[in-house]
């Protein structure tokens, strides 16, 4: 018998059959037929007896999507004597693929109930579990009924009453039925049917069905007494009655809402209402699709949360609470990931890589996670994972959102490396990277490639800006002298230093140990730990109240023996001030009142900020405070000649009119 009580819900049918151990398999007497006859099993006898679950999800949608948690129970009757489960398998056509299972097997000795979950069967597959007993022995007659149940998203399901005996086949049997009080006969599932049995057994009844709105208050009879639920059956036919009460619950409404990203194509599920305590059905996982937004930007599922504290009864299934409940599904952007791998056999040991714009990305998109990785396969994460398999070179990844700025390491510092020819740790150089240090995050995944070099060391020049003849300002024709000095802090020579002059109005002093060529100054040798000083000066051409940055950067410099400048910013600046003839009013909020020049001094991999200013010479000088205060009177006596007269002119045209 069929068992499907709700059209949107998964069709469950449970079958139970025997099977002698000695023949395996008694052909015809399947859960799927009407057994009209009851089987005759031999007494003091071994038999397996199997439960199979069928799960049929062809009706299932966004809604009733499932993990298909099935929990069966059988109690078994009394005559029989449980030994152990056999091994239960699938039970499918070969062609048809039916994915993993697990079951879960109990057998409570006092209740006599057998019991097991099924997870993860796929649709249109069955599992059968197989069940040891062994018969007893009677002089008369002993009947078996047996029904099993499984439960599915809070609703029972019924497996056919299977009728077997042991005993003498032609005693006389009086008949056991089943009516109902208080509940219409359409609220249950099923209907006992009527049972028969030999005078003297004792039948234990049938748990009563769970049946939602409606509290079981027992089974009553006029025929028998009851006892825990058994009864001993007399000369004449029973009738039982199983009695109801209504529990009037209330309706409320299960809302869906989305947060955040909303993809264009999902379907929300449709408010509904429900009887309190009612098993609500939810979906709890959405992350087999990917979703797009108007943007065809792809989303997936992150979570589901509810707007108040409804108790869960299974994995998507929560009780229904005498309350409207809003459930709120979260969509995240799909990320796509950065793979970096460095070329050659020279890899470092503590590079640093871009950050991830995605949080938690190392948790959320663990290889170790193999839901995650096979859900993710819709877009090619597969693909991350194969480059990351593929390439001993494999360093680290990053996740980024489409249209995410990246901004790539551009200058490594010189580090410990590995060479994986020699398995040797070196010291080494980053050469770069083989793309843009600078780019927005494409709509697909990116594999980038870095290489670097084996070096003996490295060396870090030294560079001093100061003002020779320092004060608080200078006026014009004023003459600003400059010493800079470029000092060699390591071991070996240094060849061909070039210095970028950033302050293009200064003069070089000319010298045999440098040239000046345009805006860059070349030291062609720089002995080990010695010191170079250049010369330089600015003549104040302007009359006017201005602040002048002089800035140099070393941006060059070779050595022998494999040794390479540091990946590093060798710059440094001096600051200073210009006045108009007999002002001495500041223009900028320097507190250094004993010497206005603020030299700077660069040491090992220290960075200082500066600030240029290198305005040209035929700028337009800044008006002292006065100046703007005569400007302002001018414009109000103009202001008021001017409506002295449009009053006057007023007077004169209305005299006119009158005359």
């Amino acid at each position: 018998m069929k068992i499907k009580k709700y059209t949107n819900l998964p069709l469950l049918i449970i079958g139970i059959i025997f099977v002698p151990i000695v023949l395996l398999l008694i052909s015809g007497y399947t859960f799927s037929e009407n057994l009209n006859e009851p089987i005759q099993l031999e007494q003091d006898a071994e038999f397996i007896y199997h439960i199979d679950v069928i799960y049929d999800d062809i009706n299932a949608n966004l809604l009733e999507y499932s993990d298909n948690s099935i929990y069966v129970e059988d109690i078994l009757p009394n005559d029989l004597t449980f030994i152990k489960f056999q091994t239960d398998g699938v039970i499918t056509d070969p062609n048809h693929y039916c994915g993993a299972y697990t079951t879960v097997k109990n057998y409570d000795e006092n209740t006599r109930k057998i019991s097991f979950n099924v997870n993860g069967l796929s649709d249109r597959c069955v599992v059968r579990v197989g069940i040891l007993v062994k018969t007893g022995t009677t002089n008369t007659r002993v009947d078996h009924y047996n029904t099993a149940k499984a439960t599915y998203k809070g609703e029972q399901y019924n497996s056919l009453s299977v009728h077997s005996y042991i005993g003498n086949e032609n005693q006389d049997l009086k008949r056991v039925s089943y009516s109902f009080n208080g509940i219409p006969n359409d609220k249950l599932n099923t209907i006992p049917s009527d049972k028969y049995y030999s005078v003297g057994q004792e039948v234990t009844l049938e748990e009563p069905e769970k049946v939602f709105g409606y509290k079981f208050l027992g089974w009553t009879s006029n025929d028998v007494t009851i006892t825990d639920n058994t009864f001993t059956m007399p000369n004449t036919d029973v009738t039982i009655v199983g009695n109801y009460e209504s529990l009037n619950y209330q309706k409320y409404k299960v809302t869906y809402k989305i947060e955040g990203y909303i993809p264009k194509e999902f379907i929300l599920p449709e408010t509904k209402e429900y009887y309190e305590t009612e098993s609500v059905p939810y979906r709890k996982n959405f992350s087999s699709e990917i979703y797009y937004n108007i943007y065809d930007e792809q989303y997936m599922f992150s979570d589901i949360v509810f707007s108040n504290n409804v108790v869960k009864i299974g994995p998507e299934v929560f009780v229904m609470p005498n309350s409207d409940v809003t459930v709120t599904i979260i969509f995240e952007k799909v990320p796509y990931f950065i793979t970096y791998n460095f070329l050659g056999n020279i890899i470092p040991k503590n590079a640093e890589l871009p950050q991830s714009s995605v949080n938690n990305v190392s948790n959320l998109f663990s290889f170790d996670n193999t839901e995650r990785l096979s859900t993710l396969k819709n877009y090619n994460f597969i693909d991350v994972e194969k480059a990351i398999n593929d390439s001993k070179n494999y360093y680290g990844l990053s996740a980024h959102y489409f249209g995410d700025k990246v901004n790539l390491v551009k200058d490594y510092k010189s580090t410990i490396c590995t060479n994986l020819d020699t398995d040797r740790t070196v010291r080494c150089r980053f050469l770069g990277w083989l793309y843009n240090d600078e780019f927005n995050m494409p709509s697909h995944h990116l594999n980038i490639y870095g290489t670097w070099m084996e070096i003996a060391g490295t060396f870090e020049p030294e560079i001093t800006v100061e003002i020779t003849n320092p004060k608080d300002y200078y006026e014009k024709d004023e003459v600003v002298e400059f010493k800079t000095t470029i000092k060699n802090t390591s071991d070996v020579d240094i060849k061909d230093l070039v210095i970028e002059n950033k302050f293009n109005d200064q003069i070089f002093v000319e010298s045999n140990n440098y040239s000046v060529k345009e805006n860059l100054i070349t030291i062609p040798e720089l002995k080990a730990n010695q010191s170079i000083e250049l010369f330089s000066s600015y003549v104040v051409g302007e009359n006017s109240n201005r602040e002048f940055t002089n800035e140099l950067e070393i941006i060059s410099a070779k050595a022998e023996n494999e040794y390479y400048l540091e990946n590093s910013d060798y710059s440094a600046s001096t600051n200073f001030e210009t006045r108009k003839v007999g002002d001495s009013t500041p223009i900028s909020n320097n507190t250094n009142n004993t010497n206005t020049t603020n030299d700077t001094v660069i040491e090992k991999n220290e960075t200082v900020p500066t600030e240029t200013n290198n305005t040209p010479n035929n700028e337009s000088t800044v008006p002292k405070t006065s100046d703007n205060a005569y400007i302002y009177i001018l414009l109000l006596v103009g202001s008021l000649i001017l409506i002295i007269a449009i009053v006057i002119a007023f007077i004169k045209n209305k005299k006119s009119k009158k005359e």
